[in-house]
């Protein structure tokens, strides 16, 4: 953080170009100007590293489909994620439902014993 703060100040002192201050601080022009114009838009911690992360995932399974298969697992605990698939199919026919591994998966997740078959 440091090295961005000298990078900028060293910038506005004058006698280096964005090229020379690019070199010896390692960096590319494109990051350079990245952290110029988040420090011109009087970002308070314009320095620090922001995250790369997506806000949300487009394609996450839904919370009340999460929620029906939990309660349809916790009504029938032998009830394997094919079975939940098609009885929540019957229940609500209008629900998206996600695959038989996804509804495995959710059971694996939140739940002690898991859905999927044992191996005999």
């Amino acid at each position: 953080m440091e090295e961005r703060i000298a990078l900028l100040r060293a910038y506005e002192s004058g006698p280096f170009t964005v090229v020379d201050l690019c070199e010896r601080y390692a960096i590319s022009r494109e990051t350079f100007y990245v952290w110029k114009r988040r420090r011109d838009a009087s970002d308070e911690r314009w320095f620090e590293e922001k995250s790369r992360a997506p806000g949300h995932c487009p394609h996450a399974t839904w919370a009340d489909v999460i929620a029906a298969v939990i309660a349809l697992r916790q009504r029938f605990p032998r009830f394997g994620p094919k079975k939940i698939r098609a009885r929540l199919a019957l229940d609500d026919p209008g629900l998206v439902l996600p695959a038989a591994s996804t509804i495995g998966d959710i059971c694996d997740i939140n739940s002690n014993s898991s859905c999927k078959r044992q191996a005999v």
